[in-house]
């Protein structure tokens, strides 16, 4: 079975009560699947999580792909989810960080757009999420880092940072084209 026929047996395997798989297109032939995580309470706020951008970022895509099978004994959801654990099926079947057309789909959103941006965001578009939170892996990073997308509004990335703190290493390093926000945001 090919890396994504893989991805998306686990995808697929995640359907329970409360979590349906769906296509919400296709790229290169191959199908690009989201599963919707319905909350205990139906009013409660929906949350995305994204990942497998970059097809050698297997960390990226192994994050959501967990986070959904652990749904299936989920009691309690507090929130709802839209998880689209692998945008780039190409990219992940290649190991690149690329589609199979050699565009990056991170950058592709808004200037050039891509059959898998383009996808993603048919099916965002007109929805609210509570947050979002798109999965990367950086070896060149010495631990947990993230960028925080809420501007003008208190976030919660310190937050974040401090329970990972816990449990691993936080990566200090910060980009001088960056605004310093604290370590790990």
């Amino acid at each position: 079975m090919s890396a994504y026929g893989e991805v998306a047996r686990r995808v697929r395997a995640s359907r329970s009560e409360g979590v349906r798989v769906e296509s919400y297109g296709v790229a290169g032939g191959e199908p690009l699947l989201c599963a919707h995580v319905a909350a205990t309470d139906p009013n409660a706020p929906i949350a995305l999580l994204t990942g497998g951008v970059h097809g050698d970022e297997p960390a990226g895509l192994e994050a959501p792909l967990r986070f959904l099978e652990a749904q299936k004994q989920a009691t309690e959801r507090p929130l709802g989810w839209l998880v689209a654990p692998c945008v780039n099926p190409l990219g992940l079947a290649d190991g690149t960080r690329e589609n199979r057309d050699g565009a990056d789909i991170n950058r592709a959103f808004d200037l050039d757009p891509t059959p898998e941006s383009t996808a993603l965001k048919e099916l965002l578009a007109g929805r609210r999420f509570i947050f979002a939170m798109d999965f990367h892996e950086d070896w060149e990073a010495e631990g947990f880092y993230m960028y925080e997308g809420a501007q003008g509004v208190a976030g919660v990335g310190e937050q974040i940072v401090r329970v990972v703190a816990e449990v691993g290493n936080i990566d200090e390093d910060t980009d001088p084209d960056d605004p310093p926000l604290s370590p790990g945001v």
